[in-house]
């Protein structure tokens, strides 16, 4: 069986696994447009930061007790993915139940840095991906809201790996 989102985990949980093939197989291809004719980026690039943004937002159900810090061209590509209001609810309300909030900080204490820590070790944990490995930036200054949601409620109680 093929994990989502490239996840070399399994979270032991089919319905948590159909709910993130769902987010994988979404459509971001308008985001992608934005942030091509925004940044200039490639449509690789463009492909690897929808998938980091993705791969974010999957924490919301992998590690729903603690806010995540996105990476810094996830959170550029979520910033996109934002103003495109009706697209982005719509999303949220389709994969998530309800509308995720981004979060800005004006400053970066402690309790961030804790944030940014945990998002690490999370996406480490759960991603095959060498780019968490290296010197992946995460954004200093930004947030998720922590789950659960509608959509998580359910579903992360059955996970069978927590990170501590």
């Amino acid at each position: 069986m093929t994990l989502p989102l490239n996840l070399h985990r399994d979270p032991l949980n089919d319905r948590l696994i159909a709910v993130l093939d769902r987010l994988e197989a979404y459509d971001f291809s308008r985001v992608n447009d934005m942030c091509a004719a925004k940044f200039g980026w490639s449509a690789e690039k463009c492909r690897w930061a929808e998938m980091k943004l993705k791969q974010f937002l999957a924490l919301m159900f992998l590690d729903p007790d603690s806010y995540h810090a996105p990476g810094v061209e996830a959170d550029e590509y979520w910033h996109r993915a934002i103003l495109d209001t009706r697209w982005y609810i719509g999303m949220c309300e389709d994969l998530f139940g309800t509308y995720i909030h981004h979060a800005p900080l004006a400053t970066l204490g402690a309790e961030q840095e804790d944030y940014r820590a945990r998002t690490l070790r999370a996406l480490t944990h759960w991603f095959a991906d060498d780019d968490y490995r290296a010197d992946y930036r995460l954004i200093e200054t930004c947030q998720q809201c922590k789950g659960p949601t509608p959509a998580t409620d359910g579903i992360v109680a059955h996970l069978s790996t927590r990170l501590n």
